[in-house]
């Protein structure tokens, strides 16, 4: 586990850093893949404070920097705790490339009372006066995926891929701000406790009511038949890329695609973010821009429904995956060699 409340400092709205995916970006990316050197090959899993730069650009827009712009690590913003409103400093995306920043929020300040959060301390203290930040937010993040890796542990005797993780983390986050992820709240606010259930609930000794692991290579698809009982459906799908080549202004390299297909056939594709109009709501589309994907349908027909992950685009394969869907009815795999795009309607 590797918590960083630490990062650059602009000082002023720079576009030449922030939002850029840069050196330190691609290190912690290698970090969570196991490929940062022959003698780091453990993957690692990384909570990175999103800076509290919301200041220096304007309206907050492409304000964070550092590690917390890498692909695979989760970028956390920070919110009040007494009422979940965004702090007056959390740093927002977009990245250059448009990517989801940050990846969730947590209590990082209070909006009244002490106007401050108890958290760790540099020198191995625990204090809250005067004290506001991401770096106060990502540390109660870091606790909960040590939870989270504990229970993991605890249910499957293994240890989950840093993908799973996030996707789980992501998938039962509070949704806040607009529907859908943004650019300010990231996917939403950390829920523990929904996060260890997800984990924890089991078909069987050996699998989970909710998350799958696979791997795929360019041009196959992965299609997983659930049945469905009717309302609200939430699929989310995560991947842990291969780091960027610098300088990337485009920075993924291995691109998967999440699609639902209704039993009347009808698709639905995952949300998508305008970095030209940053305040905008999340549409659906397609994503090639993100290593995380999210299918959300508020009033899902009952019946037999179609999980389809396609490699899309894997030049550095096979890719690992993990999907976070309701699995719990009826669960089935078929693989197929060959990439079908459906087109939404």
């Amino acid at each position: 586990m590797s918590q960083n409340s630490w990062g650059p400092d602009p000082g002023a709205c720079d576009t030449t850093v922030l939002g850029v995916y840069e050196q330190t970006a691609a290190d912690f990316d290698a970090l969570v893949r196991g490929t940062f050197s022959n003698t780091v090959t453990k993957k690692i899993y990384v909570a990175f404070a999103n800076g509290n730069e919301q200041s220096y650009c304007p309206d907050g827009w492409r304000t964070s920097s550092g590690g917390a712009m890498g692909k695979n690590v989760i970028a956390v913003g920070a919110t009040n705790s007494d009422d979940k409103s965004m702090t007056n400093f959390s740093s927002f995306g977009p990245t250059e490339d448009g990517r989801v920043n940050p990846t969730i929020v947590a209590p990082g300040c209070e909006a009244n009372g002490e106007n401050a959060i108890w958290s760790t301390l540099p020198g191995q203290t625990y204090g809250g006066s005067g004290w506001c930040g991401t770096s106060m937010a990502t540390p109660a993040v870091s606790g909960i995926l040590g939870l989270m890796l504990e229970a993991y542990n605890l249910t499957y005797n293994a240890d989950p891929l840093p993908s799973t993780l996030r996707a789980v983390l992501v998938h039962t986050a509070e949704d806040l701000g607009n529907p859908g992820p943004d650019y300010r709240f990231g996917y939403g606010h950390v829920d523990a406790l929904a996060a260890i259930n997800v984990i924890t609930t089991t078909t069987s000794a050996a699998q989970s009511s909710y998350i799958r692991t696979a791997s795929i290579e360019s041009g196959q698809t992965q299609e997983y038949t659930i049945s469905h009982p009717g309302g609200s459906l939430k699929c989310t799908l995560v991947w842990d890329d291969i780091p960027a080549t610098l300088p990337a202004s485009q920075t993924l390299i291995n691109n998967l695609d999440l699609l639902l297909i209704g039993p009347d056939l009808t698709s639905y594709q995952p949300w998508i973010l305008d970095k030209n109009n940053p305040a905008n709501p999340a549409s659906q589309g397609t994503n090639n821009i993100d290593t995380i994907e999210q299918i959300v349908i508020t009033n899902a027909a009952a019946g037999a429904w179609t999980v389809r992950v396609s490699g899309s685009s894997i030049p550095q394969g096979p890719q690992e995956y993990s999907l976070v869907c309701p699995f719990s009815v009826v669960t089935s795999v078929h693989p197929h060699s060959t990439y079908i795009p459906i087109v939404s309607r």
